[in-house]
């Protein structure tokens, strides 16, 4: 069992709370000065890598629902595959 810290985040969360990094120190040096600057940083590389690690929970369970769907797809067509041929080889043709 791991620690929470240990655990590992997906691309999304570290790309948005850069992003959020630099757009929360620009708003906040435009708007307060130094001090600004450092709590618009903090605050918004927080909600941006809140939202990354959402939006890479997404991404995991779309890729988990496309690939069940690819499985489904394949195993259907095999599975119709084998009973044409079983039925075949009844009717003796």
């Amino acid at each position: 069992m791991g620690r929470r810290n240990e655990i590992e985040h997906g691309p999304f969360a570290k790309i948005f709370a850069v992003i959020g990094l630099f757009a929360g120190g620009i708003f906040g040096l435009e708007s307060d000065g130094g001090a600004g600057m450092l709590f618009g940083a903090v605050i918004l590389a927080a909600i941006g890598g809140w939202i990354g690690r959402l939006a890479d929970a997404v991404v995991a369970w779309l890729i988990f629902i496309v690939v069940s769907m690819i499985f489904i797809l394949v195993n259907t067509a095999i599975r119709s595959f084998v009973w044409q041929l079983i039925a075949s080889i009844a009717s003796g043709s």
